[in-house]
């Protein structure tokens, strides 16, 4: 697989949760290591300070119905990945956070 441009600064400043899986990234750890990568935050729940609410595969019913409460925007996964550019999956699924990003703790390298 080869890497296609990705933009880094796709999400800068906004914070991001995801409702059901995003085949193509694989992985929920992939997922939110992949927002990440582009500048965003990631909720793990619709609140008040999420700016966008990212729709894979199987949604779930409350999250939608609380940004749409919400006025909170919400994009199809399809959406999401070509605004980020392509982005080579494999390199993604197993890389290790960037500087900014927390380290995970011991407990957490499951996931990693």
């Amino acid at each position: 697989m080869s890497a296609i441009p990705f933009n880094a600064t796709a999400l800068a400043g906004l914070t991001v949760c995801v409702t059901g899986a995003i085949s193509e990234v694989g992985t929920r750890a992939a997922v939110h290591r992949l927002i990440n990568a582009a500048g965003g935050l990631v909720s793990d729940g619709v609140n008040s300070g999420v700016d966008l609410l990212v729709l894979g595969d199987k949604p779930g019913k409350r999250k939608i119905q609380a940004a749409s409460r919400a006025d909170i925007k919400t994009i199809e996964a399809k959406e999401f990945l070509t605004l980020l550019g392509t982005v080579d999956v494999v390199d993604i699924e197993h890389s290790r956070p960037s500087p900014a990003q927390k380290e995970p703790t011991p407990e957490h390298y499951g996931d990693w």
